[in-house]
């Protein structure tokens, strides 16, 4: 009868044993797809870090640019009898 009892038990361990396996693989399998998908993330969030990076550094031009040209216009506006220094274009209208 014990002997009987001790094939039970081991068929039961071999099947426990399988099971055990299948589970490690299972989990490697989501440790692999997390990591390929964490991977993906990263390279979407470098992407899109360049481009905002590329976007604000075209504004700062843009508006570079803008100072320039309204300098420019104000240094145009400015009346011919005006000190060097003058900068309020406001105090010569009338």
């Amino acid at each position: 009868m014990a002997n009987g009892s001790d094939s039970l038990t081991h068929r039961r361990l071999r099947g426990l044993d399988h099971k055990l396996d299948n589970l490690i693989d299972m989990v490697r399998d989501m440790v692999l797809d997390l990591d390929s998908r964490m991977t993906a993330f990263e390279t979407r969030m470098t992407t899109l870090e360049t481009g905002i990076h590329s976007n604000i550094t075209t504004v700062f031009g843009r508006l570079d640019r803008i100072q320039i040209r309204l300098d420019w216009i104000e240094r145009r506006l400015q009346p011919p009898n005006a000190p060097a220094s003058y900068t309020d274009i406001d105090d010569y209208r009338s």
